[in-house]
């Protein structure tokens, strides 16, 4: 299985991001994968204004990409999590989520 991770901590990288993903999903026909976006640091201000994402999004959660947002620089930049779009999850450490995830075989991306 194609296990692949996007790291975005720039939110000005998310849009190549989100373009990325959909390229690389265009190359796999038959091959099994898992495919997580995490966004962190200053990343998470996607979410104050992400109407012009959420259609590429939804289309790649559509076909089974995950986002996780970490939790922490919410509280930094003083941005509610409540923002953040369905079905994305909010995970309470994204640094530990990446040393974790590259354990487990994910490579690791930073468009």
């Amino acid at each position: 299985m194609l296990k692949v991770l996007f790291h975005v901590p720039d939110s000005s990288r998310f849009n190549a991001c989100l373009r990325q993903v959909n390229n690389l999903l265009a190359t796999l026909s038959e091959e099994p994968y898992e495919i997580r976006v995490l966004i962190n640091f200053e990343g998470i201000k996607v979410v104050e204004n992400f109407e012009p994402y959420m259609e590429m999004f939804k289309s790649l959660c559509e076909r089974g990409v995950k986002f996780y947002f970490c939790q922490n620089p919410f509280k930094v930049f003083n941005i509610s999590t409540d923002l953040v779009p369905p079905p994305a999850e909010i995970i309470s450490s994204g640094i530990r989520a990446l040393v974790d995830w590259q354990r487990e075989g994910f490579i690791y991306i930073r468009p």
